[in-house]
């Protein structure tokens, strides 16, 4: 089963199941909670993994 198999969100207007990183909602059309876009995610991740990096080789930014 795919990852845009699982309906985790729903619809702030409709309650509509979501498909995860759906723009819209395919039932009234509304843009979707920015938590369901996959970009969002992909930007947490990569600053997570930064973060963790800079802690781990000892690079401060203060």
């Amino acid at each position: 089963m795919a990852l845009s198999d699982h309906r985790v969100f729903r619809c702030r207007y409709c309650g509509h199941a979501l498909r995860f990183g759906a723009p819209v909602c395919g039932s009234c059309y509304q843009p979707t909670q920015v938590s369901n876009r996959v970009s969002t995610w992909v930007v947490a991740l990569l600053v997570l993994l930064l973060g963790i990096s800079f802690i781990l080789l000892g690079l401060h930014v203060f």
